[in-house]
């Protein structure tokens, strides 16, 4: 019998990149979620004042499950935000366009603070949007950092963070 390239790479790390659909898996129409959120990215500053600093910053992420081939696993991620800190005060939002296998996508909308600005670990984010399988699911969950690591250059943010919650998919 005659195999596919596809089917000759099975197992091998670049599969999900190279051939679309390989490796998605049905998702029950809704559950709970927990997994880990690594990023890295680059974040641009401007001082204002000793009190005031602002910035935006862009970042891609691999969503890793805490339960064996649990919801939203193996995908990726990207984001764009901003964030400030005046008066000792942090808070952050942005965007994340999160993808699948299939190519199927929903939007995440993030929010941070208003907390004082040493508690830089903690936020929610919702689901606003989507196509294919994702178009009209509700999900919302939390997220806490778990590990920042030290940048791989100047400008640069590495870490992860632990997402839980709940989704339903229409």
């Amino acid at each position: 019998m005659k195999s596919t390239v596809c089917e000759r790479l099975a197992g091998v790390a670049i599969l999900l990149s190279i051939c679309p659909g390989a490796g998605a898996a049905a998702m029950p129409k809704e559950g709970n979620f927990d997994f880990n959120y690594c990023l890295a990215g680059r974040s641009e500053v401007m001082q204002i004042s000793d009190q005031a600093v602002v910035g935006s910053g862009e970042s891609t992420a691999a969503l890793i499950s805490n339960i064996p081939g649990g919801p939203f696993d193996g995908l990726g991620s990207r984001c764009m935000g901003t964030w400030a800190v005046v008066n000792g005060t942090f808070s952050a939002s942005g965007y994340c366009v999160t993808v699948d296998a299939d190519g199927d996508r929903f939007l995440m909308d993030y929010k941070m603070g208003p907390y004082p600005a040493g508690q830089l670990d903690y936020g929610t984010w919702t689901a606003t949007s989507g196509s294919g399988k994702y178009q009209g699911m509700v999900a919302k969950g939390s997220f806490k950092a778990i590990a920042q690591v030290v940048p791989a250059a100047a400008g640069n943010f590495q870490g992860c963070n632990r997402n839980t919650g709940s989704y339903k998919l229409k």
